[in-house]
C-alpha cells in the first residue's frame, strides 16, 4: 500500500470544488470521508453535500 498523497477533487453541491490531499476516500449512505495514511479522517461531509469525488489525476 502507497504512503504517498493522492489529490481528490471534491465537487460540492453547489458546483463549488475543492482539492484535498489524502490517501484514500470512502463513500456510503451517510456521507463521502478522506482519510490520511494512518487512516486519520482528513474530511468529511454528510450525504447529499458532496456532488462527486475522485482522484485528480483520473479526472479527464
Amino acid at each position: 500500500m502507497t504512503t504517498t498523497p493522492r489529490k481528490f477533487v471534491v465537487t460540492m453541491s453547489d458546483g463549488t470544488t475543492k482539492k484535498i490531499n489524502a490517501h484514500r476516500m470512502e463513500r456510503d449512505g451517510s456521507g463521502t470521508r478522506l482519510y490520511d495514511a494512518e487512516g486519520e479522517m482528513v474530511a468529511s461531509y454528510y450525504d447529499g453535500e458532496v456532488k462527486n469525488c475522485e482522484r485528480e489525476d483520473l479526472v479527464s
